[in-house]
């Protein structure tokens, strides 16, 4: 009986610890780009949303930009959990020029804006219908880092046994 118990605190306690999705609660509930795309729960136009992914491509227009994002669900910190299933795609139209080395493939932002509906949007030989929404603010995140080599671990040590006579000295990398 005793040991049954101790299995299932251990079990207990290795449950408490799984890692779950740390998602901006304030920011949980909003609808997603694919739920406005398929019209489930759409929004009433101009609604204000924050949504989070990363850069699919970059297009300049005479007035503004328009950035295609893969969306992911914002994390507290309101950056996209990119390790999370996608929650669809969308356009973002900012005033101005943006300049697209800012915004390479795969950099992480954070939209914020008001929703307008639906665009149609010319991605090479293929058009399709994205959500647009009306950037009011585009935050450009740190680039992922990718094959970082570590730098160098390196301890020294020194032992002494009881017991008997001995010491030693060790090094690790």
């Amino acid at each position: 009986m005793l040991r049954h118990s101790i299995l299932l605190l251990l079990a207990l306690l290795l449950g408490a610890c799984s890692t779950v999705p740390d998602v901006d609660p304030s920011l949980a509930g909003q609808v997603t780009p694919a739920q406005v795309l398929n019209g489930v729960g759409s929004p009433p136009p101009d609604k204000r949303v924050v949504w989070t992914g990363t850069v699919q491509s970059v297009q300049n227009l005479r007035d503004r930009t328009r950035v295609e994002i893969l969306s992911y669900p914002p994390s507290r910190q309101r950056r996209p959990l990119s390790d999370q299933p996608s929650t669809g795609r969308f356009v973002v139209e900012m005033k101005g020029f943006l300049e697209p080395t800012g915004l390479p493939v795969g950099r992480p932002v954070t939209a914020s804006g008001r929703l307008a509906g639906l665009t149609s949007y010319r991605l090479g030989d293929a058009s399709r219908r994205l959500p647009l929404l009306i950037g009011e603010r585009l935050d450009a995140w740190p680039m992922p880092q990718t094959n970082v080599r570590p730098s160098p671990d390196v301890r020294f040590g020194i032992g002494v046994g009881t017991g008997g006579s001995g010491a030693g000295v060790s090094i690790g990398l």
